[in-house]
């Protein structure tokens, strides 16, 4: 499918720049237009970043560390070059000594020492007129071009580095339109939500991308999965019997086993297994100690025959499954917009009016709830 350009950055200094950049040109009035749409393109990348799952932005140190463990420490890992050395030595020599070696050489867009030296006593001398003047600048100008070349070629090597150990792709992880999200960033389009309504969207919006990047990490992710089947989220089973009346049609239940110490559910636990073409919702539980567990389950998902279980397939289920909360938040939105109270709105509340209650009808209820 057609996807939208990937921005990449080398580390993580390079997002502190821009976040900086951003944030001072973005709405600086004695700036011309193009340089605070410039500005406006740098915040929304870097409130980009901060999605849970964003697939815009690539931070290539960040990303390699996450997946590569070296053994050196820490704050060699956080230098590209000393990093790279580890994942794709050299011919004949030790990655620690090579690593020792890449770190000495700045890697968070500065220069050499010595260059840095030459550019600062070269500031005084540029800002004269003259022919020394412009020497100064010319100079100044080929040391920081080659800088700037030299951060070009450290982000192309940690980008190729990344695409060559062949990680496994976490299939279908869509967490938003990219499209419509790079077009905002294009048009240096962001805004930080302060009223209550954008703040519970926001957070709404994050706490979703981050359950459905967790559910993908689980299902694609064996180490992760298992992590998840210690701690009751994902259940090693095998299917007992099938009950299905009718071939390939509703209604449609399952037993199944598992002798997994650890399990988080309960009636009503919808579970999904790690394709998501069977999706089933726990009906009862049969658990006797020393024994194996048995769960009967009603299938609400993958009946057609090419999907439904069979007898003696062994399938891991999880719980990670998010929850699509949008419908019912368009509903609360526009009721809350309807009504536009002043507690969301940040209007004028109204004057205080005493309430009439009557106890006759506390005391039935409290009662109720009792017997129930």
């Amino acid at each position: 499918r057609k996807t939208t350009p990937r921005i990449w950055l080398p580390h993580r200094a390079a997002l502190a720049v821009i976040e900086m950049l951003g944030y001072r040109y973005r709405t600086n009035r004695q700036a011309s237009e193009g340089i605070r749409l410039l500005g406006g393109q740098c915040a929304a990348l870097v409130a980009e970043t901060r999605r849970p799952g964003q697939q815009v932005v690539a931070v290539a140190g960040d990303l390699l560390r996450t997946h590569v463990a070296t053994g050196q420490s820490p704050a060699k890992d956080f230098h590209p070059r000393a990093l790279l050395e580890w994942i794709d030595p050299l011919p004949g020599v030790y990655p620690a000594v090579a690593a020792d070696q890449a770190a000495i050489q700045p890697a968070a867009a500065m220069l050499m020492r010595q260059y840095d030296d030459e550019v600062e006593e070269l500031r005084p001398v540029a800002k004269r007129a003259g022919t020394e003047g412009e020497a100064a600048r010319k100079r100044i100008e080929e040391i920081l071009w080659e800088g700037a070349l030299q951060e070009w070629a450290l982000l192309e090597s940690a980008r190729g580095t990344y695409w060559g150990l062949n990680l496994l792709e976490l299939r279908g992880w869509v967490p938003e339109d990219d499209a419509w999200v790079f077009s905002r960033i294009a048009e240096g389009r962001y805004w930080r939500p302060t009223r209550a309504d954008g703040l519970s969207a926001a957070l709404l919006d994050e706490e979703h991308a981050a359950e459905v990047l967790l559910d993908r990490e689980i299902r694609y992710d064996r180490l992760l999965r298992e992590k998840a089947r210690l701690a009751g989220r994902a259940m090693y089973c095998t299917v007992l019997m099938v009950d299905q009346p009718k071939s390939g049609c509703h209604p449609c239940h399952v037993r199944l086993e598992t002798d997994q110490e650890v399990l988080r559910i309960r009636r009503g636990t919808a579970l999904s297994s790690l394709d998501g073409s069977v999706e089933i919702r726990v009906e009862q539980l049969e658990h006797e100690p020393g024994k194996a567990t048995v769960i009967t389950a009603q299938v609400t998902k993958g009946v057609r025959r090419s999907s439904v279980p069979v007898e003696g397939d062994h399938i891991d289920f999880v719980d990670s499954t998010p929850f699509g909360g949008h419908f019912m938040k368009r509903g609360i939105y526009r009721t809350m917009y309807e009504h536009g109270h002043p507690l969301v709105f940040g209007g004028e509340l109204g004057s205080a009016r005493r309430r009439d209650t009557d106890v006759g009808k506390l005391s039935s209820a409290l009662q109720t709830l009792r017997e129930q």
